[in-house]
């Protein structure tokens, strides 16, 4: 388990004062403390002089106070507050305005304060779980510590911070290293290491402890820990160390299966930094569940996602997403999986709708963010926030696909600093994000008689602790559930070796829905059926690889596709349910068409519009096509505007954000990169700059415009005109609420970059992200003819006034009469 790393880093001692004087009190409160008299406060009465550092820190960092000095302490002095009170907003804040202090006032950049503001950096980005991010600023330390000869306190603590952050990205090597090394410098600093007089360096010993317990090192550790806890138990200076020993030291008795030690040890741990706090819960919550004490391991388990919850709201209220970025990624598996890992474990009724309910919460909460922003932005009355926030989208823009090696820095801290004061404006922004998930208690009441709800998840297996084997299982409720069920299904491995792997040409497709079809069938759906007897309505959400199954088509062992027996409506989450039953009573007036898209332009062409797989060629069928789709459209009294040729280009689709109409249908080609060597040898993507991992993802996926050979084959660089590559990422960035239906008759539009938590970053999600209903998708490279004949078909029928998905249902139907391989009719998805 990851934990916090905190090593104290002042370098001065506090001195005990005696606070007799009314007048002292009188000045605290109000902030009017000398330096001096800060400095002199001993450490349980910290608090009171905050108010006073506060103030001392806007005269010193003035140019005519300025004393480097003095300025140092009273901000390590605020970081060290904030650090050991779980305000890491504010930690950073210091360490922001610190350096923007030391950059104006310091002439030399290679001094103390620098340094230790570096190591200061490094270990708040280890809190995060940035870990590379960490090693940059704690690397750079290192440089400067070994130019200046200092090898003092500062640099026997960035030596563990980068042994912690070398341990957590798996490089144990490096990372004993750095911990031998940091161990020596202690030790030639003040004695062997468990001899330790100063209650300020326990938290020393126990770092060392817990770095000896991740290589294996377990008597070593414990020795550590145990010394932390016997000297410093009953000290409050050494209160962090003695907690972080006590968990560290419960979490060794965890991997040697001692778990009733390990409850005893965590029982009544608690901190006053939150981050600490849900680590504390996660593990009495793993002890008491292996202690069969249920009861507490729900208690805990409850307490565990509180704190998580807490935590995730003041980071998504005052961080930008690069800072977030990283501490979702972990945060969001570790509850996962322990959520899952209880209900799995324990079948109780009220651990399973806890698990539920932090399933739907997982999967939707990045995927609101933007929404949340957009609708809080566009109601605001303060015209300087919509400034700003149309102002952070051109960055952003601009950052991606404009920007070059002089100017990607700059725009790169532009954005955060406005990401981060759009927030600063919207401050209940955390609350906002967090009250939009669902429950599965308004999924129950969202559900008729004859419905169901299946949301796929994981439900992990422990072997050895910290190991777990994952399996697929489904979330499932009807109606008449008092509580939802979790039911255990086959081992991932297991599954994906079926479909995941395989090569996705016509003989694979083929193979995997026709002969194995019934195995997957049984895999995912036979432990499932004891509980549909009268259902006719089927809501399902995938999870993981998942999302690259058509569950549609999936055969039992008499050959019936579930859609047959079922009415399949495939979900990005069932917390969506009531949502969905609203939009399908809206009716649908207007509709944009693309297709017949001329790929190749000149850019004189491009301009006077307006407007390795080598080049893209024009489609014939799209024209039929869309052509086709019009004079259906058009005759039950839909409006129609058909884009083709030069005139689909990027900047038709842009000019519909704010003003989308209810039917977007793109006939065009899709493309798909799956890694990062594919992306650095497309000339396109060696143009462009990833702002974070995540949106790299978004960037992978897209649809191809008008004109788009030009990038797409590094032949020209355009100038004032889009490039015809329509990426994902620039999509989620649009609104398109107005749209009810999204039709993306293209190869692979429903792939991506498959995330177990957060789904598929790609097309899909970028739609959802902008606001868009319905979208009809493919999961492999479709041929050019059947796809024209399903899509026209299944306008035919929904202007029929037939249900949408089964209009598309009954189009795959007529096409597999013609062409009965999976492979020409199979393809399609529709996803809610």
């Amino acid at each position: 388990m990851k934990r916090l790393l905190f090593t104290l880093l002042i370098l001065c001692h506090i001195v005990a004062y005696s606070q007799n004087s009314s007048d002292f009190s009188s000045r605290a409160k109000q902030g009017l403390l000398t330096y001096e008299e800060c400095m002199a406060v001993s450490y349980d009465s910290f608090h009171e002089i905050i108010p006073s550092l506060i103030h001392l820190k806007n005269i010193y960092s003035q140019s005519d106070y300025y004393v480097g000095d003095i300025y140092n302490n009273i901000m390590m002095y605020l970081y060290r507050y904030y650090v050991e009170n779980g305000d890491l907003i504010s930690s950073i804040q210091i360490l922001q305005e610190t350096a923007n202090t030391f950059n104006q006032r310091e002439h030399e950049p290679n001094n103390e304060y620098i340094r230790n503001l570096l190591v200061c950096r490094g270990r708040t980005e280890v809190w995060l779980k940035n870990y590379g991010s960490a090693l940059q600023y704690l690397n750079a330390a290192h440089e400067y510590f070994e130019k200046k000869n200092d090898y003092g306190e500062s640099y026997m603590v960035m030596l563990l911070n980068m042994a912690i952050a070398y341990q957590a990205k798996g490089d144990l090597l490096s990372s004993k290293l750095y911990m031998d090394e940091a161990v020596e410098q202690f030790e030639k600093l003040h004695g062997n290491i468990f001899d330790i007089k100063d209650e300020n360096l326990w938290i020393v010993l126990e770092n060392y402890g817990y770095l000896c317990a991740a290589i294996g090192h377990e008597k070593e550790a414990e020795k550590c820990f145990l010394t932390v806890i016997n000297k410093s138990k009953n000290d409050f200076l050494s209160h962090e160390a003695y907690t972080q020993a006590v968990n560290n030291l419960s979490v060794l008795y965890m991997k040697q299966g001692r778990w009733s030690d390990g409850a005893k040890l965590l029982e009544n741990l608690k901190s006053d930094n939150d981050e600490n706090n849900y680590q504390y819960a996660q593990n009495r919550c793993m002890c008491y569940l292996y202690s069969d004490n249920i009861s507490k391991a729900i208690e805990s388990l409850q307490e565990m996602n509180a704190v998580s919850l807490r935590n995730l709201k003041s980071l998504f209220s005052n961080l930008s997403q690069l800072d977030w970025e990283s501490y979702w990624t972990q945060n969001s598996r570790e509850r996962l999986f322990i959520n899952n890992l209880v209900a799995n474990q324990t079948h109780s009724s009220q651990a399973i709708g806890i698990a539920y309910d932090n399933a739907l919460y997982s999967k939707n909460l990045l995927v609101n963010f933007n929404r949340i922003i957009d609708k809080f932005v566009a109601e605001s009355s303060d015209e300087n926030l919509k400034k700003k926030y149309v102002h952070n989208k051109y960055l952003r823009e601009q950052l991606a696909y404009k920007s070059n090696k002089n100017s990607r820095d700059s725009l790169l801290r532009e954005i955060m600093n406005t990401e981060k004061s759009i927030l600063a404006d919207i401050n209940i922004f955390g609350d906002k994000l967090t009250q939009q998930v669902s429950s599965w208690q308004k999924v129950r009441e969202s559900l008729n008689d004859d419905e169901i709800a299946i949301e796929y998840s994981y439900a992990p297996v422990m072997e050895k602790y910290p190991n777990m084997k994952p399996n697929y299982s489904a979330f499932v409720l009807r109606k008449d559930f008092e509580y939802p069920k979790l039911i255990t299904l086959e081992n991932v491995d297991s599954v994906e070796a079926i479909f995941y792997n395989e090569e996705q040409d016509r003989l694979a497709i083929n193979e995997i829905y026709t002969h194995k079809s019934k195995t997957l069938h049984d895999m995912l759906w036979q432990k499932l059926t004891p509980y549909l007897k009268g259902i006719k309505t089927v809501y399902y959400s995938t999870a993981g690889p998942l999302s690259e199954v058509n569950f549609d088509v999936l055969q039992d062992g008499k050959g019936k596709m579930l859609n047959e027996r079922y009415f399949m409506i495939r979900l990005s989450s069932t917390g969506n349910i009531a949502n969905i039953k609203q939009a399908y009573q809206l009716p649908l007036t207007t509709s944009v068409l693309y297709g017949n898209i001329t790929y190749d332009e000149t850019p004189k062409d491009m301009t006077s519009i307006n407007a390795d797989r080598g080049k893209w060629s024009e489609i014939p069928s799209t024209k039929k096509e869309i052509y086709n789709i019009k004079n259906i459209l058009s005759k039950n009294g839909i409006e129609v505007k058909l884009l083709e040729g030069k005139t689909a280009n990027e900047e038709s689709f842009k000019e519909m954000n704010g003003k989308s109409p209810d039917i977007i249908h793109l006939a065009t080609h899709g493309f798909f990169i799956e890694t990062q060597k594919q992306a650095n040898n497309n000339k396109f993507f060696g143009m462009t700059t990833i702002y974070s991992p995540k949106e790299s993802y978004m960037m992978w996926n897209g649809l191809l415009l008008a004109g788009c050979n030009n990038i797409w084959q590094g032949k020209n660089d355009l100038i004032n005109v889009e490039d015809g590559i329509l990426t994902a990422d620039e999509i989620s960035r649009m609104d398109l609420s107005k749209t009810k239906l999204v039709v993306l008759s293209a190869c692979e539009t429903g792939k991506g970059k498959v995330d177990p938590i957060d789904g598929v970053y790609g097309l899909q999600r970028a739609f959802k992200m902008a606001g868009a209903g319905t979208i009809v998708m493919s999961l492999w490279k479709v041929q050019d003819d059947t796809t024209s004949l399903i899509m026209t078909r299944f306008y035919s029928y929904l202007t029929d006034g037939i249900e949408r998905h089964q209009a598309l249902w009954k189009a795959m139907m007529d096409v597999k009469e013609k062409f009965p391989d999976p492979y020409y009719w199979a393809g399609f998805v529709m996803l809610d």
